[in-house]
């Protein structure tokens, strides 16, 4: 994923837009703290210790607070580097395998929470501004890895 070129240009402009007292980011109602709602429930914690399940039980209050933390954040174009820390964690890929090889492990990364949350929201924000190149096929909406191995086999055959 990469953005336009001209993204710079219009994001400075969207924020200019809103004033010091109109938040950029809002949690407020049930639409715009989707991505507060669309977390899962009994998911590992960031090496912050904080679980998904803090911020969907959370009181309004605490979405204030967010909404504040990401506006600051995007008017001073700044992440904390905590945002930036992970725990990488070996699952096995499958428990009839040999359990001492080590191609019978994928690596996961257990991201903070609010990190998680806050490129939700920059992704529901800026989603026209993002594009992809056209050969991605995981990662993608409408789009998976079958597709891509569908190509592959399509094509070897």
């Amino acid at each position: 994923m990469y953005f336009r070129k001209d993204v710079k240009v219009l994001l400075d402009v969207r924020l200019k837009d809103y004033t010091n007292d109109v938040l950029v980011v809002a949690l407020g109602d049930i639409e715009q703290c989707r991505p507060i709602m669309d977390l899962k429930r009994n998911k590992a914690g960031g090496c912050d210790g904080v679980v998904n399940e803090h911020l969907i039980f959370s009181d309004h209050h605490l979405r204030v607070h967010l909404s504040l933390l990401f506006t600051a954040m995007l008017r001073h174009s700044f992440v904390t580097d905590d945002f930036c820390k992970g725990i990488i964690v070996p699952l096995l890929k499958s428990k009839h395998g040999d359990a001492t090889s080590l191609d019978m492990y994928r690596g996961i990364t257990l991201s903070p929470v609010l990190s998680r949350v806050f490129e939700a929201v920059l992704l529901r924000i800026y989603k026209e501004y993002v594009i992809s190149d056209q050969l991605q096929c995981g990662f993608k909406e409408n789009s998976s890895g079958a597709h891509a191995l569908f190509a592959v086999t399509s094509g070897v055959y």
